[in-house]
């Protein structure tokens, strides 16, 4: 529960599995691990800086470890591996990954504190290779989804404002989005070429193209124009 009582829970989901929930509380602790004081918390990187035009959040799920290593299979290999929802009275408040980095092993002993660094689907883009995205002859529209797919969340709504360009478009005839044949975003003319080697930089290219900012919500993408 909350501070002020709301019900709160934390669903962590496991990547390719079948098998039974294990459920960790504040007091149950016959659990591989029971929640912290302060289970969750996350905060949007960069709200203020208009350089940067992907926002998503970050933040970090706490918990006790009942025993010593009984929680290390919340530590993932892969960005994908553990996704996390946060339902605050049973209204969905943050969609996201457990991230794979490297992780302190104290050797204390329980109940251990153990902090999982956590960060919605927009930020695992940084990691996600473009040439898992089929590229060619291609709409914006169809680029984009295919993008997004790649973050493996279940968005339902995806939000672009009411002056959208032409999005049915193939993305080599728009000027706003310029592509050579050999698919590479030209950052600032014909004779300088970047080559987007991960999605995030496909984002932020069309989103600086089009003055937008993509903002990352639970279920729903929103690009937004420069206010």
């Amino acid at each position: 529960k909350s501070l002020n009582g709301t019900d709160c829970r934390i669903d962590i989901y496991d990547e390719g599995w079948s098998g039974s929930v294990t459920e960790i509380s504040t007091n149950n602790v016959n659990t591989p691990g029971y929640a912290a004081a302060n289970p969750i918390e996350w905060q949007e990187n960069d709200e203020e800086n208009l350089l940067h035009v992907l926002r998503y959040k970050t933040g970090y799920i706490r918990m006790y470890e009942a025993s010593n290593g009984s929680l290390n299979d919340l530590y993932p290999q892969t960005s994908t591996e553990h996704y996390v929802e946060f339902y605050y009275d049973s209204t969905l408040m943050f969609t996201g990954y457990i991230q794979a980095q490297s992780f302190d092993n104290e050797f204390i002993a329980a109940p251990r504190l153990v902090e999982l660094p956590i960060i919605s689907p927009v930020g695992v883009s940084q990691g996600i290779k473009m040439n898992t995205v089929t590229p060619g002859n291609v709409t914006i529209g169809s680029l984009l989804q295919s993008a997004i797919t790649k973050l493996n969340a279940a968005y339902t709504h995806v939000v672009y404002p009411e002056s959208t360009p032409a999005f049915a478009g193939n993305i080599k005839s728009i000027i706003a989005i310029p592509f050579n044949d050999d698919f590479d975003y030209l950052e600032s003319g014909a004779n300088d070429v970047y080559e987007p080697k991960y999605i995030s930089e496909l984002l932020e290219g069309i989103c600086n193209a089009y003055g937008w900012i993509l903002h990352d919500e639970p279920y729903n993408l929103s690009f937004s124009k420069f206010d």
